[in-house]
């Protein structure tokens, strides 16, 4: 791990810590859903800029298909339903604690992880 890595990991816990500070202000304002959508779109557009088509279209036609559909649905579908759900009755002090401990829990997780596979 270097200092880029380090840079990497800080950086994205501020940009995790700061998405759910402003999905709260905007949940208690508005739509949940219509937020997550503008998000969604706006992460959408900006990966597109920057996605090997060649690799995106092998990813597609490969045979794990699958596991890239049951990673997208576990992964990401049923976990911001549950985000959704749980950030209307999340306090921001409480949100804030979660985002600096989630990147840990999610290192750790991958490092065990590389253990077993």
């Amino acid at each position: 791990m270097g200092l880029l890595g380090a840079a990497s990991g800080l950086a994205a816990g501020l940009s995790y810590a700061l998405f759910i500070f402003g999905f709260k202000n905007t949940s208690a304002s508005g739509k949940p859903q219509t937020t997550l959508t503008i998000a969604f779109y706006s992460f959408y557009l900006i990966l597109l800029l920057i996605t090997d088509m060649d690799q995106a279209a092998r990813a597609i036609t490969s045979n794990d298909i699958g596991w890239f559909l049951i990673l997208g649905v576990l992964g990401a579908g049923i976990s911001f339903m549950v985000y959704v759900i749980g950030i209307q009755w999340t306090a921001p002090t409480t949100a804030s604690m979660v985002a600096m401990v989630e990147p840990v829990t999610a290192s750790l997780f991958g490092f065990c992880l590389s253990g077993i596979i």
